[in-house]
């Protein structure tokens, strides 16, 4: 699965089973799982242990914000 296609995916889920890694590639694995507000993601990157969890809710915004940060001079 491209890069392109793991976002598409967490930002427009289709019927995955909870737990399931939608992306694990380059050393980032993303994972659907439940946490405490609901149905989300974890991004895990870097060294062991290091990750974010993000509501469903919330993943358009933060694909905007990183975008954004990422065109910052």
């Amino acid at each position: 699965m491209s890069l392109l296609n793991a976002i598409n995916e967490v930002m427009h889920p289709q019927e995955i089973k909870e737990g399931e890694d939608v992306y694990d590639k380059f050393g980032i694995q993303i994972t659907k799982t439940r946490l405490k507000g609901g149905i989300g993601y974890q991004i895990n990157y870097g060294e062991r242990g290091r990750y974010i969890q993000v509501l469903s809710k919330d993943m358009n915004n933060l694909m905007k914000a990183m975008q954004t940060a990422m065109k910052a001079k």
